[in-house]
């Protein structure tokens, strides 16, 4: 007799089949070939909340705010699941308190103003799937300390991280041809960018508003247009003395 040891405790199907396996003492054993699993799917979003409780919310596809808003004033971490696709407008709006999330590789758009004045957010990994990231998403985000945009996203919209006062250092992904205004506004703390992208993206007149003096811009060897990025005119990063080196 062969049979199928199933952990129903564990959030992936954990099993293995053996020719005459005396019957293994778990909670469900049943012979082979009448294997009827329907594991339970995992969560849209797990959050942790300042109590130490737990809360899973269930679904797929979008993430959306009405889910989230009525853990947003004790939510301190969160871990989007596999079957999530897209980080709704406003999802983690206000969370002052979330320190960390977790984004796995299926979600594809991060909406607009979805982390908001989430001022305890440190760090955010961004995975390489998402190819949309709405404008002012990591508005007020005082505490996020570098960032990288990953190649697929084309452009960084509006207001993107304005007011991340403790960012130091930015990477932009080579998939990028625009940044809107404010994207970095007051971003007192930045000084070192690095653009990936062989032609410099489109800049606003007020993009680079009020980064740190002194500053470095990286970009590519042979690559062109960022002697536009580094005027001194309005707010452009030569106004800040930043100096460009190719790499």
């Amino acid at each position: 007799m062969k049979y199928v040891k199933e952990f129903a405790t564990h959030a992936d199907y954990t099993a293995y089949v053996a020719t005459d396996y005396p019957k293994p003492n778990v909670s469900l054993c049943v012979a082979e070939g009448d294997v009827h699993y329907n594991p339970t799917p995992p969560p849209l979003c797990k959050l942790t909340l300042s109590n130490g409780e737990v809360v899973k919310l269930e679904g797929s596809g979008t993430l959306t705010s009405a889910m989230t808003k009525p853990y947003s004033a004790t939510c301190v971490s969160a871990e989007i699941g596999g079957l999530c696709t897209t980080i709704g407008d406003w999802a983690f709006n206000s969370c002052s308190g979330l320190t960390s999330i977790t984004i796995p590789d299926s979600v594809t758009r991060i909406g607009e103003l979805v982390f908001y004045q989430c001022r305890s957010l440190s760090s955010i990994t961004i995975p390489d799937s998402v190819t949309s990231i709405g404008a002012a998403a990591f508005y007020g985000c005082f505490s996020l300390s570098s960032i990288t945009i990953p190649n697929g996203v084309t452009s960084i919209g509006q207001n993107t991280f304005s007011g991340c006062s403790a960012m130091t250092s930015c990477t932009i992904g080579s998939g990028i041809t625009s940044i809107g205004g404010s994207a970095f506004e007051r971003c007192y703390g930045l000084t070192s960018i690095t653009s990936l992208a062989t032609t410099a993206p489109t800049i606003q007149s007020n993009t680079f508003q009020n980064v740190k003096t002194g500053g470095t811009l990286y970009v590519p060897q042979g690559s062109s247009g960022y002697d536009v990025w580094m005027g001194t005119s309005a707010y452009y990063l030569g106004l800040y003395n930043w100096t460009k080196v190719k790499q």
